[in-house]
């Protein structure tokens, strides 16, 4: 019978197709205990590079592939909680020199680069189903810019698994949409941590230099 189940999925998987996964919105929760970052700042996040074609890691269905763009969920995502985690923030499409963001009255600017990113799916044939898992992989590159030049430069991670059972080769793509959402979460959460700490160490050293007491 594990042999019939076997060839039902490779039967449904012997001719190419794609799915395209729509991915919705998340809202990510700021950590506990993390108030708003006192200054005002400018920030860019870049995107429109992670449109990702997901491919098999194995044969089952392995003549299949899933289409997800995680560009739009990422920047709502990333946007909202650096608007909840900054005291004032604002969103710009250009890089600013260190001239133009003391002219301006930015205390720096944050800017979030869209990296490496990876996406594949495997399948584990089952008696009547399968089990589905996907997993996605994002990297980002921080840099903090302030009126001295490059504060601060990370590159950060963020990773996604999502599992679905499923009947028919085309339904991998709901595991793949969980996926992304995850890999949306950890990569957003890891960075507000960076941006956080990034200028807290740039408010440390600027108010070490100018001599005012640090606490």
């Amino acid at each position: 019978m594990k042999l019939r189940a076997l060839g039902v999925f490779l039967l449904l998987g012997l001719a190419a197709c794609s799915g395209q996964v729509a991915v919705p919105n998340i809202k990510v929760e700021t950590p506990a205990g993390i108030t708003p970052t006192s200054g005002k700042y400018a920030a860019v996040v870049q995107s429109g590079g992670w449109q990702l074609k997901t491919d098999p890691s194995g044969w089952t269905c392995g003549a299949w592939h899933f289409n997800v763009d995680v560009n739009g969920p990422y920047e709502t995502a990333m946007r909202d909680v650096l608007t909840r985690s900054l005291e004032k923030v604002d969103f710009t499409g250009e890089t600013y020199s260190p001239a133009r963001l003391k002219e301006l009255g930015y205390d720096a600017q944050i800017i979030l680069y869209q990296g490496n990113a990876n996406s594949s799916f495997g399948v584990n044939p089952g008696f009547f189903t399968g089990s589905a898992n996907s997993e996605i992989a994002l990297t980002v590159t921080l840099a903090v810019l302030d009126d001295a030049g490059v504060s601060a430069q990370h590159t950060i991670t963020g990773k996604g698994t999502g599992k679905q059972d499923v009947l028919v080769c085309n339904t991998i793509g709901d595991a793949v949409a969980k996926a992304a959402q995850d890999a949306i979460q950890d990569i957003v959460k890891n960075s507000l941590l960076y941006v956080r700490d990034s200028l807290r160490e740039r408010q440390l050293k600027k108010m070490t230099s100018s001599g005012k007491p640090t606490s």
